[in-house]
């Protein structure tokens, strides 16, 4: 009786074995396109760090013209915290001032000189600190010792 109760105990502990490897299998397979998704993403990430060009150097050009100024607006109004997000989602506003400031060469001096013109702004000395904050946000390598002084006037 006892090697037929045994035998019993040991089919049962096969049949709970088995089912506790089907079920560790399938939360594997389930597991398995969520991982392959995070990776597919974090491998994206590094490649667009990666393929960000750097930012130019402010030219001497005069390339600020009316209208890009006028575009770079929305990046002075974010960074002074001059944007109304109510009812606006934060990535989008983003987006705006970067798609305005990635890939232009004058765009540091343009920053510049956006600053520079913002209204309620007249009591700071320098903006180097807030274009490279807005070059930073915008995924653009920050440019040392840039200088941005609050007026033309020497």
């Amino acid at each position: 009786t006892n090697i037929r109760s045994n035998t019993h105990l040991l089919k049962g502990s096969r049949r709970s074995i088995h089912r506790s490897s089907i079920r560790a299998a399938t939360m594997a397979t389930s597991r398995a396109p969520l991982l392959l998704l995070a990776a597919i993403l974090a491998a994206a990430a590094s490649v667009q760090g990666q393929a960000t060009p750097p930012a130019p150097a402010p030219s001497a050009g005069g390339q600020c013209t009316p209208d890009y100024l006028s575009e770079l607006g929305l990046c002075v109004d974010f960074r002074l915290g001059r944007v109304d997000l109510r009812g606006k989602n934060l990535a989008d506003e983003r987006e705006r001032c970067c798609r305005n400031v990635r890939g232009k060469p004058s765009a540091a001096e343009c920053l510049c000189t956006a600053f520079r013109d913002a209204p309620d702004v007249s009591d700071r000395a320098d903006f180097a600190d807030d274009v490279n904050v807005v070059l930073l946000v915008c995924d653009q390598p920050q440019i040392p010792d840039l200088a941005c002084p609050a007026s033309t006037s020497g």
